[in-house]
């Protein structure tokens, strides 16, 4: 009795997913323009804004979530950690970058489900919050260099930035091969986003908080001084 409720509830769920799915399937974003006006109003706190652009673009997570679904990983909760990342894309997106809206958010909502990912789905692989911390900092200041250079930063120009060794930089990013890859990670514009999920949660918090007051250079050597030698060497 209790097993068939169990599958009836599942199906039911399945159901819903797929009806989802085929619903944001119709969505085909929007115009320039239209992006570059609701942003703008979304800088004025407008929430009709806010949300008209993101149910625009709704599609964008359930596409990467599908290409980025790995065995043991429901794909509801891929998609979800998907929009959240969407979310944050919109209210955070500058029309100014003159970059589309889609381009922007697909990094959103990539970083988003990798991070989700690395926490839930590579069984008892853990990865050290220093390594989550140092993966942050690498979008953030990825994102200040294009603007700067008009150009991707080659991976030097990254670890100068951050003042750690080129071998410590990929290292952080060989965590995540499977998700993204150094070369993709460097092109287009970067986001940071999402918060961290599981144990490091209230610790991400706090760095987060921490990069909002332009701290996080002094945070991160602190990270970095509990690198192995080896690690430090590169």
């Amino acid at each position: 009795m209790a097993r068939a409720a169990v599958a009836s509830t599942s199906r039911e769920s399945e159901n819903h997913l797929a009806s989802y799915i085929r619903s944001v399937g119709q969505c085909r974003g929007l115009e320039k323009e239209e992006e570059t006006a609701l942003a703008r109003e979304i800088q004025k706190g407008s929430a009709q804004a806010l949300e008209r652009l993101t149910l625009a673009y709704l599609h964008l997570p359930v596409k990467i979530a599908r290409s980025y679904q790995r065995s043991g990983i429901a794909l509801l909760d891929l998609i979800n950690e998907g929009n959240i990342g969407l979310m944050r894309a919109a209210r955070k997106f500058n029309p100014d970058f003159n970059l589309r809206f889609h381009s922007y958010a697909i990094w959103w909502i990539k970083q988003r489900i990798a991070i989700y990912l690395i926490q839930h789905g590579r069984g008892s692989i853990s990865v050290p919050i220093r390594k989550v911390v140092l993966f942050k900092a690498i979008t953030k200041e990825s994102q200040i260099l294009q603007n700067r250079l008009h150009r991707k930063p080659t991976v030097q120009e990254l670890a100068e930035r951050l003042k750690v060794s080129a071998q410590v930089l990929e290292d952080t990013m060989s965590y995540i091969p499977e998700y993204i890859s150094m070369d993709e990670y460097m092109q287009g514009h970067l986001a940071s986003g999402g918060t961290i999920q599981g144990g490091v949660a209230e610790h991400m918090s706090e760095v987060e908080a921490r990069l909002e007051k332009n701290t996080f250079h002094r945070d991160l050597v602190g990270i970095l001084e509990d690198l192995s030698d080896r690690e430090k060497k590169g």
